[in-house]
């Protein structure tokens, strides 16, 4: 009854803006006036990733081949460094070649996203599996050396490879600045840490690293402040090599300016060096503010 009472005496224009499930999924009812008239809608924030991405430059982001060429090939740094094998280009004597180079593998579709389709397969590699070749190849698969996790990712959640999302954004004078970033950690059994129904996502403080607010179901209003599948703390977590998370972000965004709103999935590895797993020209602006309670109305200038 508080809550509506509160949504109720809301300005018109935020009751014609909000409906009150949304005013209650943006936990708005624990928010002053100027935090609520800072949060964009999910239409707005959608016209504007389309304004800020030319349309002409998004398929390197949204082509996993075309992605892998532009970054691999960059003369500022090798941002990908893993063994990659597109299928479609492949014999099978060049996909059984990658397999023994290969202890592990990560099978992706190259035209789908969210975590969809992948799978991941070990030695020893059966013939069984090498059957599966032609078929993969029409499907247009790409194959991908798994990527080992710095420790302190592993602790949290072990079965997906746990990304950080540093979104970066491109203003009018053409200056890069890092606009949010988050944790991303799968649950549920899943090997994917960015499947709408198993990630989890974690709002980070960008100055220093540490996990500040975690998501909060949507069914039940659980707050994942704790990982539900092993009990290790999510807030509160600090990133690792943070520093240098921030700096590779920043080189990330000149690389193809014309996409002036990108959020970077960059993984820690075991070794404590970074890989970039891949672009995203639709980075989730809105359940980023859902999770933190910060506006992007004046930032991206809506």
């Amino acid at each position: 009854m508080l809550n509506r009472i509160k949504y109720e005496g809301l300005p018109r224009e935020l009751k014609k803006r909000w409906s009150y499930d949304d005013f209650l999924a943006y936990r708005m009812q624990e928010m002053k006036l100027p935090q609520i008239r800072e949060l964009a809608t999910e239409d707005e924030l959608w016209d504007r990733e389309k304004y800020l991405n030319a349309d002409e430059y998004r398929y390197i982001f949204n082509d996993k081949n075309a992605f892998y060429n532009r970054f691999k090939q960059e003369a500022v740094g090798r941002y990908i460094g893993r063994d990659i094998l597109f299928l479609e280009d492949a014999t099978e004597a060049e996909f059984r070649a990658f397999c023994c180079r290969n202890k592990k593998i990560v099978l992706k579709p190259v035209d789908m996203y969210a975590g969809l389709g992948i799978r991941i397969t070990e030695a020893p590699y059966s013939e069984d599996f090498f059957r599966e070749f032609e078929d993969l190849k029409e499907k247009h698969y790409v194959a991908e050396e798994y990527v080992y996790q710095a420790r302190e990712y592993a602790d949290i959640y072990s079965k997906s490879l746990n990304t950080v999302r540093v979104t970066t954004f491109i203003d009018d004078k053409g200056c890069a600045q890092i606009l949010f970033a988050v944790n991303q950690f799968g649950q549920k059994d899943s090997v994917v840490d960015n499947h709408d129904e198993a990630a989890i996502w974690a709002a980070i403080d960008v100055e220093t690293g540490v996990v500040v607010n975690a998501e909060v179901e949507a069914l039940d209003g659980r707050v994942y402040d704790v990982h539900p599948d092993t009990g290790a703390a999510i807030v509160g977590f600090v990133n690792p090599c943070w520093d240098d998370i921030k700096k590779l972000a920043l080189e990330l965004a000149s690389v193809v300016p014309e996409c002036r709103l990108v959020g970077w999935d960059i993984a820690v590895t075991s070794d404590y060096s970074l890989e970039v797993i891949e672009g995203n020209v639709t980075p989730e602006l809105n359940l980023y503010q859902s999770i933190s309670g910060r506006g992007l109305r004046t930032v991206l200038d809506i």
